[in-house]
Parts: C-alpha cells; sequence; structure tokens
C-alpha cells in the first residue's frame, strides 16, 4: 500500500511511508484483522502511541488499505458499542468506495 487518500488532524510527514513489517498499522494491513485499544492496553512509545482503532479495508479477502484513527474527540472517553458498529460498516464498505473513488 502506498497511496494516501486523505487525512485530518495529523502531521501527514510522519504517516508519509508505513513499513508493512512493523507496527499496529502495518500488522492490520498485512493480516487483515481489526485493532480496537483497550483501557488496559500497555502504553506505546512509538507514533503510534494514540492509536485507537485501525480497520483494515478489504476487496475480495486482500487488503487494499487501512483506516487509522488516532484518538477520540474531548468529550469521548471510549468507543461504544454503537461505535463499533460504525467501524463494522467502514470496514465493510469503504474498501469498494476508496477503490471506485480513485485508489486503483
Amino acid at each position: 500500500m502506498n497511496k494516501k487518500i486523505g487525512s485530518f488532524g495529523i502531521d501527514e510527514s510522519d504517516w508519509a511511508v508505513v513499513p508493512i513489517s512493523k507496527g499496529t498499522i502495518g500488522s492490520v494491513a498485512r493480516t487483515g484483522t481489526l485493532f480496537l485499544t483497550t483501557a488496559d492496553a500497555a502504553p506505546r512509545e512509538t507514533l503510534e502511541r494514540t492509536l485507537t482503532a485501525c480497520l483494515p479495508l478489504k476487496l475480495d479477502d486482500k487488503v487494499v488499505g487501512v483506516i487509522a484513527i488516532f484518538s477520540l474527540l474531548q468529550q469521548k472517553t471510549g468507543l461504544e458499542p454503537v461505535d463499533h458498529e460504525l467501524l463494522d460498516l467502514l470496514e465493510s464498505h469503504a474498501a469498494s468506495a476508496a477503490i471506485l473513488g480513485g485508489l486503483s
């Protein structure tokens, strides 16, 4: 994966290259497994320290991209069941939208 569609609220230069061989984002891209942080997660000392969720975008079981969510709005203390449903929806349909929108 070497194309980026967009970002908001992060320093894009920090994420110009994301190695698929290391880190949580690379692992999600490699394995296709959703990542959700937990309240008892060990602190990370990398750029991914504020990573809240990372969703693989798949077409025909092939990962074609990821969505990385680094933090929540200040008033939101954690992910709720309705958030999990939204993330499932994104995971299921965002890959198609990305491909149709010009990622290919």
